[in-house]
């Protein structure tokens, strides 16, 4: 009987050590306790300790709490705690799945300098993880630096293509440094700008006129292109989610390049034929009641007509030489 309460109670010691043990090595290095569950408070809850996970693949272990809220404990740690008064988002109309174009508000009395670095996260199994770039490797960035004055706002390009390749549906945000001016150590702000890409939201919407006939007006001239759009239309609109913006502006504001900007609406229309021209190509919706005809002929013409459903193409109008 003695023998047996020895074996238990050794046991008992030994799985006692072990919860020991495994509470220290994250409590000391913040790694994720082993003895321990994932939660869907962003971090991993141990018998002793809690792991929170913090962003840029980053954990910080306290010692066990009730609290569901990471932030309240990253948010203690200066270089993950997002300033308030200096705000990054997406611009308006720009988001796409190979880039956007981000803007930084400085709304506080302080300047601020940054470079070009920045990361991105996808959240993912109840926490936020760093995105593998091409390589596996961390980019690599040049020097420059930029100043960010009081009150002062700036746009930021991104182009993640570089990088990341074109990014799937999720959600997303940009992760970016900055620091106070002439401190370069001990006030470092990490910002964060989330976005979701999801590719089957984006839809159009056209807008008829009370026009009978069928001419041509010019609706915009980007890139050495011509874009017509049918007296029967008054506008075309781009929408993702909760954004609605015109086609021209689009078109306009978008970083990306021209090609990439119409492939995204091209992409979500209906092939219908090339033609013998070069490549002129037809595309159409039934649902979104448009066409788009994009012109690419030996001659070089590459302009683009867009009218209703019902618009076809016409030989002795489109895609002539304009030289």
């Amino acid at each position: 009987m003695k023998k047996r309460f020895k074996i238990i109670l050794i046991i008992i010691l030994v799985l006692i050590g072990i919860i020991i043990v495994d509470s220290l090595q994250a409590l000391v290095f913040n790694n994720n306790v082993v003895l321990g569950i994932e939660t869907k408070c962003m971090k991993k809850t141990g018998i002793l300790v809690d792991t929170y996970h913090c962003g840029n693949m980053k954990n910080k272990t306290v010692i066990k709490n009730f609290t569901c809220s990471s932030e309240l404990v990253c948010g203690k740690n200066d270089e993950i705690k997002e300033e308030k008064d200096v705000t990054l988002s997406v611009k308006d109309g720009t988001l796409t799945s190979k880039g956007a174009t981000f803007i930084l508000k400085n709304n506080s009395e302080n300047e601020y300098w940054y470079g070009n670095e920045y990361f991105i996260e996808k959240y993912e199994n109840n926490k936020w993880m760093e995105v593998k770039t091409i390589t596996g490797d961390p980019l690599v960035w040049n020097s420059v630096i930029y100043t960010l004055k009081l009150n002062e706002e700036k746009e930021l390009n991104i182009d993640w293509m570089i990088g990341y390749n074109e990014l799937s549906d999720g959600k997303y945000r940009l992760v970016k440094k900055i620091f106070l001016k002439d401190n370069l150590e001990d006030k470092s702000k990490t910002l964060y700008a989330n976005f979701v890409i999801n590719l089957k939201s984006i839809k159009l919407e056209v807008v008829k006129s009370n026009r009978e006939n069928n001419q041509f007006n010019i609706y915009l001239k980007k890139d050495n292109r011509i874009i017509y759009l049918s007296s029967k239309l008054d506008d075309v609109y781009y929408i993702t989610d909760n954004n609605k913006i015109s086609l021209k502006n689009y078109l306009i504001k978008s970083y990306q390049t021209f090609y990439d900007s119409l492939k995204h609406i091209t992409d979500i229309l209906e092939y219908q034929d090339t033609l013998k021209d070069g490549g002129t190509t037809i595309y159409k919706s039934l649902e979104y009641d448009i066409t788009l005809i994009k012109c690419n002929t030996i001659v070089g013409n590459y302009d683009i007509y867009i009218g209703d459903y019902s618009m076809s193409f016409d030989n002795e109008l489109m895609c002539k030489n304009n030289v």
